[in-house]
C-alpha cells in the first residue's frame, strides 16, 4: 500500500502517469491505482495516485483543498475554455481592470461546469455531448466553487508570434483525439494581425471541485474581453505539494 506522489506532464492523462510508474517500478506493476482529482492534457502538476487499499480511501482525498498558478489569456475566449479548444479573438483588454476581477474571485461562486469535461449527464460525459453537437440538448449543472486566495504573481504583454509557437508546442504533446489541427488553426485566424497579448499569472487557493478554467471564463464574460486558461499547474492537493 502506498500513496505516490506524482508530477504529470504536459500533454499526459492521469492514466498515462500511472501506466508510466508501472513501467518504472516493478512494486506496483501489479498494483490498482487510482488518481485524486483529475489534471487535463492542458495542465501539469501534482498528481496523487493511491495504491491497493489506500484506493477506498479516495472520497477523503477527492475533498482536500488545492492550489494551483494559472497563466491566463485575456481577449480571447475558448470553447472548451483552456488552450485546447476552439479560440476566438473578443475584444480588447485591459491590465488593471483584468488583474482587479480576478483577485475579485475570492469567494463563493455557483458556476456551471465546462462542457468540455468528463461530469457525466445520462452516462455520457459533458464533452461526448459537447463533440456531438448536443450540448444545448442537456442542462449542464452548477457547482459550488469557492476561491479562499488570490496572488497574482505576473502580469505580461507577450508577443503574439511567440504565444502562437508556445501553443502550437504545448497541443503537440497532447495524445489522442482533442481536436488538435483544428484547435491550431483557429488559433492562427484568432491572432493574425495582432501584435500583443495580455496574460495574467496568479497562484489559486481553492476548494474540491473548482474549476480554475471556468473562473477564468467568467472573468472573460464580466470584462466583456473574453478571457481563457493558457496553463495551469497543480502546486498542491491538501497535504501534499509538487514534487520538485
Amino acid at each position: 500500500m502506498a500513496v505516490i506522489v506524482a508530477n504529470k506532464p504536459l500533454g499526459w492523462t492521469p492514466l498515462q502517469v500511472i501506466e508510466n510508474i508501472r513501467e518504472k517500478d516493478s512494486r506496483y506493476s501489479d498494483s490498482k491505482m487510482v488518481y485524486a482529482g483529475r489534471l487535463d492534457p492542458m495542465a501539469e502538476g501534482l498528481l496523487v495516485i493511491l495504491t491497493d487499499e489506500d484506493r477506498f480511501k479516495l472520497d477523503g482525498y477527492l475533498k482536500k483543498e488545492k492550489s494551483y498558478t494559472a497563466t491566463m489569456l485575456f481577449g480571447f475566449k475558448s470553447d472548451s475554455l483552456d488552450a485546447l479548444g476552439i479560440v476566438e479573438r473578443v475584444g480588447s483588454s485591459d491590465l488593471e481592470l483584468a488583474v482587479g476581477a480576478v483577485e475579485g474571485l475570492v469567494g463563493a461562486h455557483e458556476l456551471e461546469l465546462p462542457s468540455y469535461s468528463a461530469y457525466k449527464i445520462q452516462g455520457k460525459p459533458l464533452h461526448w455531448w459537447a463533440q456531438q453537437g448536443r450540448i444545448d440538448e442537456i442542462e449542464k449543472p452548477k457547482k459550488n466553487m469557492t476561491v479562499q486566495d488570490v496572488r497574482v504573481v505576473k502580469t505580461e504583454m507577450l508577443n503574439a508570434g511567440d504565444v502562437l509557437l508556445d501553443v502550437e508546442r504545448t497541443i503537440s504533446l497532447v495524445s489522442g483525439d482533442f481536436r488538435q489541427d483544428e484547435a491550431v488553426e483557429s488559433w492562427k485566424r484568432a491572432l493574425d494581425g495582432v501584435d500583443e497579448l495580455l496574460v495574467v499569472t496568479a497562484e489559486f487557493d481553492v476548494t474540491s471541485g473548482t474549476y480554475i478554467r471556468t473562473l477564468v471564463d467568467t472573468v472573460g464574460e464580466k470584462l466583456g474581453c473574453g478571457g481563457l486558461l493558457l496553463h495551469l499547474d497543480r502546486t498542491r492537493l491538501g497535504e501534499f505539494v509538487e514534487p520538485t
